[in-house]
């Protein structure tokens, strides 16, 4: 029972019945709870019952028969357990809207409907082995009776009326991408109010003068016209921005900002045009920082300020593979990322005729490079790991604006549907530090692994696998595993600019009774953020000096993320990380050692019991389901 002995103290648990499992198996399955709803959040089932299942039984409707062998496990496991997961009996409110496969098994995603509409955050994930076994379940839905779902009359505001309400709700001054909106049903005060969920990617004025782009969230009752709740900020930013800072209330012309918006659209287009002519795939060099000047030299007394010779000696020259070569000329633009221009100040992309890239810092060229370079060596190291092709995670050309966010020291990820990263000058120019890079990457990973990504605690895990990633990469560069390793953002975060965060905090503890936003206060000088990635990195340098491979340790923590939906918990999380380590090294001592750093912050529950780990001798290759 090693399965058990690693995870079933850690959250309550319970036996669940499955159809066509023998008798025999009677290993309990780990489950977390709603805190607000009588059903189960989280259950991980262990192998003697995976094993035991045999979710094809010809029991299943005519519809379902038709459907591929996994798909057909996870209708009939969720027919089976209907009522333990809120769900109507027929499922008839539950949509297929996506399917993953990764490196262990495939995922079903489903979404919640009322009256044809979906309800925000309302889904069931089902995670299928290769012998169409369900191993993991992440349940999201809301049970629902009909008196708590307001009726979906017909005398309701457009969807242009909804935009135009969250345009001047927010200030906005200027659009950087098209506005979106989508109908849906979503809680509010008890009940279910169909609305409008409107995404404006857009620049705001901030009161002291200032201008900051980002992408905010707000929801318009589709039938008052009324704004529910606050609006909500889903760009990501690195946390050095002010907590206080305030927008102007006045919008600019909500019209003019639309013609505004298509001529820039018009002119987008024609560079997409030309874009799409036969493209040359080409080599080309250039002088980077790898990676941050401060760790390279081991001289934290550089200062943003420093006369620029003293960072030469840091600069190295690399190949940037898969440019674009287009009528002799060299763009950064490649399969995994492309450098444009789209929030301001307006910088274009630098090119070259000879595909070689010299500058340095005080040459946004530089910065360019910088962005190229690391963001196409991390996908790369992605697809290393066996996250490539259909399991591949955030596989596609990711936008890049090296030089945007009105100048803000400040970057951030501007996620679903638009998808992109931008950075920002203030202080040290942010992506001159791979950290900084790396960081806001890793928002563009965890948004790729889970679409339902928000709520719950995921802003301080976002941040802290942001900060994870990026550390572990600078680990393995010159000075990067003895300089300062225990601190992320070494170059950007020196000491007149913001201070960077750590990743070794003590003398917090988690408490499941509160939410986890991004960057925190937590008290004791601690950010949110360094408490996820404090127990991720001390387990990654634990392992190590094991001689357990980076990579092994990599896989573990991006596997993990994958098969939750919105609203997960830092407890939630750890859980399905010591289940992944177990399932991906069994007789390795990668669980125990997950298990025992998350315990030290309470994250996993002090009572919890850890068997005591293998040697590192004992590690076996990558299991397969």
């Amino acid at each position: 029972m090693r399965y058990q002995a690693h995870i079933l103290l850690i959250a309550g648990s319970m036996a669940l019945p499955h159809a066509g499992m023998s008798s025999a198996a009677s290993a309990q399955i780990t489950t977390t709870h709603h805190p607000d709803r009588s059903t189960p959040r989280l259950q991980i089932i262990p192998p003697e019952q995976v094993q035991s299942q045999n979710n094809l039984a010809p029991t299943a409707t005519a519809s379902v028969q038709q459907m591929p062998d996994k798909l057909q496990a996870a209708w009939r496991f969720l027919s089976d357990h209907a009522a333990e997961y809120g769900l109507s009996p027929d499922l008839s409110s539950l949509e297929h809207v996506g399917t993953q496969a990764t490196k262990a098994g495939t995922i079903f995603r489903f979404a919640q409907r009322l009256g044809g509409y979906k309800v925000e955050g309302g889904e069931i994930i089902v995670s299928i082995n290769g012998q169409n076994q369900v191993f993991r379940v992440y349940n999201n839905i809301y049970p629902v009776t009909p008196d708590k779902v307001a009726r979906a009359t017909e005398d309701r505001i457009g969807q242009d009326q909804a935009i135009n309400v969250a345009w001047n709700t927010l200030g906005a001054q200027g659009f950087v991408e098209k506005p979106q909106a989508d109908l849906k049903y979503v809680p509010a005060d008890g009940s279910f109010a169909l609305a409008y969920d409107v995404r404006l990617y857009v620049d705001r004025k901030k009161t002291d003068g200032t201008s900051r782009t980002g992408l905010w969230q707000v929801i318009v009752d589709a039938v008052s016209g009324k704004v529910i709740g606050e609006p909500t900020e889903l760009s990501t930013n690195d946390g050095k921005r002010a907590g206080d800072e305030t927008f102007v209330s006045q919008a600019a012309d909500f019209a003019t900002s639309l013609r505004t918006l298509a001529t820039v659209d018009a002119r987008r287009e024609q560079s997409r045009i030309a874009a799409a002519q036969a493209v040359e795939r080409a080599s080309g060099k250039a002088l980077v920082f790898d990676s941050d000047p401060v760790t390279t030299l081991k001289d934290p007394s550089l200062q943003d300020d420093s006369p620029t010779s003293r960072l030469d000696p840091a600069y190295i020259e690399i190949t940037l593979l898969d440019l674009a070569k287009v009528s002799g000329t060299f763009r950064l633009e490649g399969p995994w990322v492309n450098i444009a221009d789209f929030e301001p100040p307006a910088t274009a992309p630098s090119t070259r005729s000879d595909g070689v890239w010299h500058a340095k810092r005080g040459d946004n060229a530089l910065n360019d490079v910088m962005t190229y370079y690391h963001i196409d060596k991390s996908q790369r190291y992605l697809q290393s790991l066996g996250y490539a092709g259909t399991t591949g995670i955030q596989e596609r050309s990711i936008p890049a604006d090296s030089d945007g966010l009105s100048g803000d020291d400040n970057s951030h990820y501007i996620p679903a549907p638009f998808d992109r990263i931008a950075f920002g000058h203030g202080c040290v120019d942010d992506n001159e530090d791979a950290d900084v890079i790396l960081h806001e990457y890793g928002h563009a990973i965890t948004h790729a692994i889970n679409p339902s990504w928000g709520g719950g605690d995921s802003g301080a895990i976002g941040e802290g696998f942001g900060d994870y990633w990026a550390e572990t990469y600078s680990h393995t560069t010159v000075n990067g595993a003895t300089f300062q390793p225990q601190k992320v953002f070494d170059w950007d975060g020196i000491d007149s600019c913001w201070g960077g965060r750590r990743l070794n905090i003590t003398g917090v503890n988690y408490d499941p009774g509160r939410q986890y936003g991004a960057h925190q206060p937590i008290g004791g000088g601690v950010q949110s953020d360094e408490l996820w990635s404090t127990p991720l990195y001390q387990s990654f340098l634990q392992l190590r000096d094991r001689n357990v491979p980076r990579e092994e340790v990599d896989m573990i923590v991006l596997q993990s993320m994958f098969g939750l939906g919105a609203g997960f918990t830092m407890r939630d999380l750890a859980v399905n990380v010591v289940a992944t380590a177990n399932d991906l090294f069994p007789t390795g001592p990668h669980a125990g050692v997950f298990e025992a750093n998350f315990r030290n912050l309470g994250i996993v529950p002090a009572q919890a019991a850890a068997t005591p780990p293998a040697t590192a001798s004992q590690a076996s290759p990558l299991s397969k389901r």
